[in-house]
């Protein structure tokens, strides 16, 4: 069994949110691993495709079945992910959550600094790890997706829609 929509991102725009209101809903089913991150890492991908497929084996009888990863809207640190995902499950639904490209930018740093990832200001991060701008360029990210997908398949939502239309 394959997912009939994605969480493709972006990353700290309310993807965490969206997987538990989504998964909140009896007939719809979100996968245990928070971020399986299949279509983008490699080392996801050489698991192949029942191992994915595996993920889903509890969504017997759901109407809807999905997984959020936020590496799937990381150009070009992880390019070809559209086309990966347009391989495997043409016919998915795709959600996009964007935030305040600065604000996320931010949370994205708070979020690192936090976990004892990131010690450098956030200035000179911003200089050495072109991530965390591309991350918040929506536009590349969504051109990617419109090269191997058609507009009707993809939703954006804002961080703020998602707060108050939950």
């Amino acid at each position: 069994m394959l997912p009939t929509f994605l969480v493709i991102g972006a990353m700290k725009a309310g993807t965490t949110s969206l997987g538990e209101y989504l998964g909140a809903h009896p007939e719809i089913f979100v996968t245990a691993e928070k971020e399986p991150h299949f279509f983008s890492f490699r080392d996801r991908q050489a698991l192949g495709l029942e191992w994915y497929e595996s993920l889903f084996d509890r969504a017997d009888g759901a109407i809807a079945r999905g997984e959020a990863s936020t590496t799937y809207t990381k150009y070009p640190r992880f390019p070809g992910t559209p086309a990966r995902i347009a391989q495997v499950v043409p016919d998915v639904r795709l959600i996009y959550v964007v935030r305040q490209p600065v604000d996320r930018i931010r949370s994205q740093y708070l979020h690192e600094v936090s976990r004892g990832q990131q010690v450098r200001p956030l200035a000179e991060v911003l200089r050495e790890r072109p991530t965390y701008v591309d991350t918040s360029r929506y536009g590349l990210q969504l051109d990617q997706y419109l090269e191997h997908f058609p507009a009707g398949q993809l939703l954006v939502l804002t961080a703020d829609q998602l707060r108050h239309d939950r």
